[in-house]
């Protein structure tokens, strides 16, 4: 038998969005598939995309790591925390 997913009330997922864009570290949330879904400002200055979030949502995570991002892809995917995951992004600019 599973346990049941927690609820949150509205204020509290507000407080977790406010959260989540408004921090300092560039933060996204993926599909299952691994496509962008959402991202906060600061990956977006970080990567190159702030003028053009379109060109970076809905393209797949992989396309911005120079490294191999499998491994870490199949923790998150099995629920096995990555904070001590280094990962080597690529800008918008190729650098």
């Amino acid at each position: 038998m599973s346990a049941a997913a927690p609820s949150y009330s509205h204020e509290s997922l507000n407080e977790l969005s406010d959260y989540f864009h408004a921090a300092p570290i560039g933060l996204h949330i993926t599909e299952a598939d691994g496509t962008i879904k959402t991202t906060n400002l600061a990956e977006l200055e970080l990567l190159g995309y702030r003028d053009s979030p379109g060109d970076y949502i809905g393209r797949h995570a992989g396309e911005f790591h120079s490294d191999d991002i499998g491994e870490m892809f199949d923790s998150v995917m099995s629920g096995k925390p990555v904070a001590e995951h280094e990962a080597t992004l690529v800008r918008k600019d190729g650098s």
